[in-house]
């Protein structure tokens, strides 16, 4: 029996539905195999509640400037004094462990570099005290500033098993490495049951604030339009279901979907688990799916409920793109959040409402293969961690697409991917330039660091001419008084001829 340490991303301050399905699939993967799980978190209070009875190690926390956090990150790579490493103690848990996952989730970019760089100094080191690492159905992409990509090479370079979920993922992954790059599905595909879970009772929406193509109450409202424009075309009401937010501060989703329920027309109700199951018990019965989150999207259509997916940025693009190709559906059926904004846009949504139940039909004819596709791809992750080994196959029996989208879907998507291009660039633009102002303020620091030490030098040179100035002075007024002439003059002269030793043999010998 192995301990396998799992490196996911929970026990955060806000709950998130997909990290926290993601590292309850991968447990259980290991448990059923009769091996000891230990899941990463940052927080083994909170995970307690998600996974009782586990067993938690430490998660490592960047910090937050870009500039500090790349310090950070290089000074922790050095393995050759350990005692002198910022992150011998987070690393040390390693130690206890027999192989560690690089678990699922979309880490493997600059949106959230901290989660890069903490994988990537996990799996380092555990290769440098010689301990299997496999990466799990990961994304990759699509942004991955300039030096963050060292760190993405040697990720893959510590690995000896990646998985990534989609062939998109994996044609941004061959840009870092010359090593075989498999495609698998998420870590939580299976998570819903992979069962029919379609009605005809309402219409499921779940949506992020994404902050990219239109402010909130812009986006809100072009959101609740759509609900609405669904709604009327199908009869049936909608629920909003959350899948992030602080439950103290009751943000992220839970704010949102208020702010789209404030504006929609038509009958909605709003959902908050707390629970990934309770999502998932949240969706059955529904008709139809409306989303901007990749979860949402994971399960609602291995559940057989056809899903309008909304990207608000390039990133949500990738992993939704990655997604459909493991289902067989065309990439294009991705409707950029951009496009809401456009008179085709009602067009794509009458189509799509009119295509969902051969979408249905399609999403239900894959189910089959999507237990025996995850059952084998966690089987040759088991098997390279404990016998470090593992055969080289295909982990996902539909990689090509199979259903077309609709003319109007297809032409929206290619229009409006130029958009989201041009976002992804700002924001590409904005994080160099946030390095960049931290090191100039750095610079400033160090500036001000050493004209403080140029004056606190200014003053010690002061001082010590001060003090010369008046042993100086202090010298020139015993010259000048006679009497301390005469006794300097006695003192030199007996200085010169009685040394204490002398003197005192002398006296002794005048004695005799």
């Amino acid at each position: 029996m192995a301990n396998i340490g799992i490196l996911t991303d929970i026990g955060n301050p806000s709950w998130h539905v997909g990290d926290d399905a993601i590292a309850l699939s991968s447990f259980k993967q290991i448990k059923e195999a009769g091996h000891t799980p230990y899941l990463f978190t940052h927080d083994a209070t909170r995970s307690q509640q998600l996974v009782p009875g586990a067993n938690f190690l430490r998660s490592i926390e960047f910090p937050e400037l870009p500039l500090e956090r790349e310090e950070f990150f290089l000074s922790a790579q050095d393995f050759s004094d350990f005692r002198r490493n910022p992150v011998a103690d987070g690393l040390a848990q390693v130690h206890h462990l027999d192989a560690l996952i690089i678990g699922g989730g979309g880490s493997i970019n600059s949106y959230f570099s901290r989660l890069l760089l903490e994988r990537s100094l996990f799996a380092q080191y555990a290769k440098h005290i010689g301990l299997p690492v496999a990466i799990s159905g990961q994304s990759v992409g699509p942004l991955l500033l300039g030096h963050e990509e060292q760190a993405v090479r040697r990720l893959f370079d510590s690995a000896d098993l990646i998985g990534v979920r989609g062939p998109f993922s994996k044609k941004e992954a061959q840009k870092y490495t010359s090593k075989e790059i498999y495609v698998a599905h998420d870590d939580a595909i299976c998570f819903s049951g992979v069962e029919n879970l379609r009605g005809g009772d309402f219409i499921a929406g779940c949506f992020n604030d994404a902050h990219a193509a239109f402010p909130t109450s812009t986006s809100a409202a072009l959101i609740a339009a759509t609900l609405d424009r669904l709604s009327k075309a199908t009869g049936l009401t909608t629920k909003l279901i959350s899948h992030m937010a602080d439950s103290a501060k009751q943000d992220q989703d839970v704010a949102f979907h208020e702010a789209i329920a404030q504006r929609m027309s038509t009958p909605v109700e709003v959902f908050n688990p707390a629970h990934p199951s309770q999502l998932v018990a949240a969706l059955e019965g529904a008709s139809l799916s409306v989303t901007n989150r990749f979860h949402q999207a994971v399960f609602a259509m291995t559940s057989a409920i056809p899903t309008l997916l909304l990207a608000p940025n390039l990133y949500a693009n990738l992993r939704m793109a990655d997604l459909l190709a493991n289902l067989g559906l065309d990439p294009n059926w991705v409707l950029p959040e951009a496009a809401l904004d456009a008179v085709e846009s009602y067009q794509a949504i009458d189509q799509f409402v009119a295509l969902a139940n051969q979408i249905s039909s399609h999403l239900q004819s894959r189910m089959p293969k999507l237990h025996t596709d995850t059952k084998r791809w966690w089987q040759q992750v088991i098997a390279m961690c404990t016998n470090n080994k593992a055969d080289a196959s295909s982990f996902v029996s539909t990689a090509s697409p199979t259903l077309a989208a609709p003319e109007i879907l297809a032409k929206l998507h290619t229009r409006y991917l130029g958009q989201l291009q041009l976002m992804e660039d700002a924001t590409a633009d904005h994080e160099y330039l946030a390095r960049a102002w931290q090191l100039l303020e750095s610079y400033e620091r160090q500036i001000h660091a050493l004209q403080a030490e140029k004056r606190l030098l200014s003053e010690q040179v002061e001082t010590q001419q001060a003090r010369i100035g008046y042993l100086y002075c202090r010298e020139a007024e015993l010259v000048q008084d006679p009497g301390a002439r005469v006794g300097r003059f006695s003192y030199r002269q007996l200085k010169k001829i009685a040394r204490v030793g002398a003197l005192a043999s002398r006296l002794k010998n005048r004695g005799h």
